[in-house]
């Protein structure tokens, strides 16, 4: 069995024991161990970076030196999950090469992979006496499903004990070129998951080290500042904790406790879909059957087309009081402000909401929890300082005194104004589901109720909205149902003692038709459950705030740019790791990292990226499409990174990369690339 190693980027430079362990194991498995001199680097920096010209050329040579084998082995997640998932989606348009391209991707293994499910070993040369963890690879793990194979091999090692990290699948924060980026969020994450060996009581080595038309304010493109901030803001930290402590682990506990999961998420997938292929269609359905049960529909084609129709609502029935359910489509559009402007007093009655209106207007920073930033401690001294009552700091009791401010206000309001989880196109139904029972009291007791919505919130019947609620909850707050679901069919009728007595649904495009036509549709599969920033590294880190506008998280680098432009969004789609966290956990299946990774293409295209990034991106490009330059380059490097690291062999600051070393020690490379060594071993 001829079998070729694919030496990686970091075995060649840094760590040529690691490609040459691979060999050891490879040929103890009975292989005949070829190593393809003219190989560089798999593409994946280009790939992930929006250079995808690069990444395609690199694909090519890789397949030119790589095809003739039986297997392809490379001791890395990254580069085998980017030539068996990603080469293939490099050349989709170019049916030739891509069967060519599918039958190596077939053939290519992590090494792990390859030793367990291929060559079947039942034993491991070598000895090791000690407690060993392991830290998953996320490529490994989300795109390849290397998880159980490392852990076997281990378990077959004389003398190891295996003992299990806590959070081992959370991801380390290196993403390659994100580390780069945004080092100081890079270094958190690795911080802290470099914490967890020793949480894990395993004997380990640290490698890191703590480093001594837009209706609302847009400030995405200052990211970078406000995510740096955010990240010495202990309060912030001690809050974002608390979603991986409640909202990741609730999930994990309903997904586990529901059974086949994956085919729900499958059925909802495919229900958006089906929605999405024929909008316009169930749209217009919605529409005849919501005005044949007494709606009065609007569309709204932007922002303030979405505002004027509401103001012009409230204006026509004397409106001076509205009480809103929390709706993200109303921050979108700046409704509060605009209300305010047209002398209608506007009351948040979402209990999160409403400490943010209260508190100068505050933006949320969730979707879901908006105010996971602040405290009980913040809560009391805001109340204390509104209110005018005395300072309490028990939860129930600060609930409690929200409810006796509230209550009234529900009471005494002309217009409640909701947004729509779902609309329903067979009944003209709009549908939404809360927990504090303030979207019920906002939707019957006034006399005019107003939701207001995005357009691709239509769903074809009843049932698929019933499917899509087993979803919702359990990905968002771990619930296998909220408390409450509500669904709104037209006025009250004469015989019917609650419900408004007119019903106007707004339904609101604001760029929504842009993104169904493009190559960001997926994004509008989205049920707005926020589970993508609830498990995303980087939203752990710095919270919601730090990006921008309406939309934090996974979600928000992608809506943010296509809503508001990409230039007044540079950061955000590359303000992730790209682990794929966000993906494996979305309920409907929208491959999030991909989208991110065709906005940076976009900015390339655009030459919207930093010049030197782009002209780095060329320089490397261009060498690793010639083989003895770009090994002439290599030898250079790290005979210099030898000579950086000194007598303590460790690397403090890295020239060009300091978003790598300015959090990070690296060790010093021995000063010879692998390439180097095993021609001399051959000789």
């Amino acid at each position: 069995m001829r079998v070729a190693l694919f030496v990686t980027c970091l075995a060649d430079l840094m760590k040529p024991g690691v490609a040459f362990a691979a060999i050891r194991l490879l040929e103890h498995g009975g292989c005949t161990v070829e190593v393809p001199q003219t190989q560089t680097c798999c593409g994946q920096p280009a790939y992930n970076s929006g250079d995808r010209a690069t990444a395609l050329a690199l694909a090519k040579k890789t397949l030119a030196e790589f095809e003739g084998f039986d297997y392809v082995v490379a001791p890395s997640g990254s580069c085998g999950g980017m030539i068996r998932t990603h080469y293939p989606e490099l050349f989709r348009d170019d049916p030739a090469t891509l069967k060519r391209i599918e039958g190596l991707a077939s053939r290519t293994y992590e090494l792990t992979d390859f030793l367990v499910n291929v060559l079947k070993l039942d034993s491991v040369p070598g000895d090791f006496r000690g407690t060993v963890t392991y830290h998953d690879s996320c490529s490994g793990l989300r795109e390849l499903g290397v998880k159980a194979q490392p852990r076997a091999l281990l378990a077959k090692l004389p003398g190891v004990t295996l003992t299990e990290m806590n959070e081992a699948e959370t991801c380390c924060g290196f993403g390659g070129t994100f580390s780069l980026k945004f080092g100081e969020v890079s270094t958190q994450l690795a911080d802290q998951k470099a914490r967890r060996p020793e949480d894990a009581g395993a004997a380990h080595r640290r490698s890191a080290r703590r480093s001594d038309r837009i209706a609302v304010e847009l400030r995405s493109n200052e990211f970078k500042a406000r995510a740096a901030a955010n990240l010495g803001d202990a309060k912030l930290q001690k809050g974002l904790g608390l979603i991986k402590v409640k909202a990741v682990v609730n999930r994990a506990n309903a997904v586990a406790e529901f059974g086949d999961f994956e085919a729900l998420r499958e059925a909802g997938k495919a229900i958006r879909n089906r929605a999405l292929a024929d909008l316009d269609l169930y749209l217009e359905r919605f529409e005849r059957e919501a005005t044949a049960r007494g709606a009065v529909v609007h569309w709204a084609e932007n922002a303030s087309e979405a505002c004027r129709i509401v103001v012009a609502i409230a204006r026509e029935n004397g409106v001076k009081t509205v009480a809103k359910s929390k709706s993200m489509v109303s921050e979108e559009v700046g409704l509060n402000d605009t209300l305010i402007e047209a002398g209608v007093t506007p009351i948040e009655t979402d209990l999160g909401e409403y400490i943010l209106q209260i508190n100068d207007a505050e933006p949320p920073s969730h979707i879901v929890m908006p105010v996971i930033h602040k405290t009980a401690e913040d809560v009391a001294d805001l109340f204390h300082e509104k209110h005018g009552t005395p300072r309490k700091t028990d939860p129930a009791a600060l609930t409690r005194e929200a409810r006796e401010i509230l209550r009234p206000k529900f009471l005494s309001a002309d217009m409640g104004v909701s947004g729509a989880n779902f609309l329903v196109a067979e009944t003209g139904s709009t549908l939404i589901v809360t927990n504090e029972g303030n979207g019920r009291l906002c939707t019957t007791l006034p006399r005019l109720h107003v939701a207001l919505t995005g357009i691709e919130k239509v769903v074809p019947t009843l049932e698929d909205a019933s499917t899509l609620l087993r979803l919702l909850p359990r990905s968002a707050t771990g619930q296998a149902i909220t408390n409450y679901v509500s669904v709104h069919t037209g006025p009250k009728h004469i015989d019917e003692s609650d419900g408004p007595q007119q019903f106007h649904i707004v339904l609101v495009d604001n760029g929504r038709a842009k993104l169904l036509a493009g190559e960001m549709r997926e994004m509008l599969r989205c049920i707005r459950c926020g589970a993508c920033m609830n498990h995303c590294p980087v939203y752990q880190a710095v919270g919601g705030h730090a990006y921008g506008w309406v939309y934090p998280g996974p979600m928000g680098n992608i809506l943010t740019p296509s809503y508001v432009g990409l230039e007044n969004a540079v950061a955000l789609p590359n303000a992730a790791t790209m682990c794929n966290q966000c993906g494996v956990v979305c309920p409907v299946k929208i491959p999030l990292p991909d989208l991110m990774r065709k906005l940076r293409e976009e900015q390339m295209q655009r030459g919207l990226k930093p010049w030197a990034e782009r002209v780095g991106l060329a320089l490397w490009g261009w060498a690793a499409q010639r083989p003895a330059l770009y090994a002439f380059g290599s030898r250079l490097a790290v005979r210099f990174m030898k000579w950086l690291g000194g007598d303590e062999k460790l690397i403090h600051r890295l020239p060009l990369a300091a978003g790598w070393s300015d959090g990070r020690d690296f060790p010093a490379p021995a000063g010879k690339t692998f390439r180097e060594l095993y021609r001399e071993k051959r000789k």
